[in-house]
């Protein structure tokens, strides 16, 4: 069956490009930390780091370690795809209701944009206090989301809600990105509204410009937005508003 894994790809400035990969989820008791590497469009092939290899003796410590070398040395996060039997065919997770399993573009499929619109989240724990106080708002913005429906993370009772949606930030991770696509909006009201009830959390747009509101590049009912309370407010709006007073700048 296809595995579902995290890619990363490098790009040689003659044009060839090479893939590394692991599967994801990363389980935190897991035996194996799992790669798959090799030139863009060939098999790639697969390593196997022991647990007791890893960071801290942790598979689930040890991803974002490899992440953070990755990055450094020029590769640029694709985002999830689905690794076929064959270890060369791939295709990009398309998030959806549970249905059948995806099919496996060929490697003549044309390969889609790599990186598209996102935004941008980076976060600072100071102490303790910070990661209980970061845990508790978490919390209460995931019972929010449920309010319309939706959900971020199918934690257990007991067990932090950041396992199951933000494994990084458990491992040392301080920043990321969240793609605008169809699918990802729970992932991203989470992060917004996380970001205005917990000020070691900044989410930015590719402006680099800190937001707190609903991106536009991405619609969603006004009846859902007004819920969660993300919905910009309208230029009409504001000025309709300004109307018949004095504004000093």
């Amino acid at each position: 069956m296809p595995i579902k894994v995290r890619l990363l790809r490098y790009q040689f400035p003659d044009g060839r490009s090479k893939d590394w990969a692991y599967p994801t989820p990363v389980m935190s008791d897991a035996q194996n930390f799992t790669v798959y590497f090799g030139r863009t469009g060939s098999t790639l092939r697969q390593r196997d780091t022991p647990a007791s290899a890893c960071r801290n003796g942790s598979v689930f410590a040890e991803a974002p370690q490899r992440i953070r070398e990755k990055r450094a040395k020029g590769y640029r996060e694709l985002g999830e795809y689905w690794l076929a039997d064959n270890h060369r065919d791939l295709r990009p997770v398309t998030p959806a209701p549970a249905g059948p399993e995806p099919m496996i573009h060929s490697a003549s499929t044309p390969t889609p944009p790599a990186i598209g619109p996102a935004l941008y989240w980076r976060l600072r724990i100071q102490d303790r206090a910070d990661e209980a106080a970061l845990e508790n708002v978490g919390q209460t913005v995931a019972r929010q989301l449920e309010t319309v429906g939706w959900r971020v993370t199918n934690h257990s009772a007991g067990e932090s809600m950041f396992h199951g949606f933000w494994p990084p930030v458990v491992s040392g991770a301080t920043h990321g990105r969240v793609e605008l696509l169809p699918g990802y909006e729970p992932v991203i009201a989470f992060l917004l509204l996380v970001a205005r009830r917990f000020t070691g959390v900044r989410v930015a747009n590719e402006d680099q410009q800190v937001i707190t509101d609903w991106p536009q590049e991405l619609p969603v009912s006004d009846q859902i937005l007004e819920t969660l309370g993300l919905k910009p407010v309208s230029t009409e709006r504001l000025l309709a508003d300004m109307a018949g007073e004095a504004w000093f700048y």
